[in-house]
């Protein structure tokens, strides 16, 4: 194997493992809400670039391709899950809301009767 592969993978290894606490800091601070398939296109944008600066330019060109090829759907169907699960979380929010105002409307004309 050559000399340049080698410290390529060291040289991933290293990433994958920083890449690793942020994206455990990032969710732990509850940044990540949303935006999953985004840190995952972002790890894989950087195998990329790694393939062009250590293998060949063309070969990143397609590793580019399969990616965003696999990657699209995922992030807009992770785009649609998260949109989806704010509407529904505001909806439940607001008939919450309906009910405590109704029932605080209804116990206060009990108290004046």
């Amino acid at each position: 194997m050559q000399p340049v592969i080698i410290a390529t993978f060291i040289v991933l290894f290293a990433f994958g493992l920083v890449y690793n606490v942020l994206v455990a800091w990032v969710e732990r601070t509850g940044r990540s809400e949303g935006y999953v398939a985004f840190l995952v296109a972002g790890g894989n944008l950087v195998i990329c670039a790694a393939v062009a600066l250590a293998y060949d330019p063309r070969a990143a060109g397609v590793c580019l391709a399969f990616n965003t090829a696999a990657g699209v759907p995922m992030i807009l169907g992770s785009w649609w899950r998260h949109t989806n699960r704010r509407r529904h979380d505001a909806s439940v929010a607001a008939e919450l809301a309906r009910t405590i105002l109704a029932s605080a409307g209804s116990t206060a004309q009990e108290d004046d009767a």
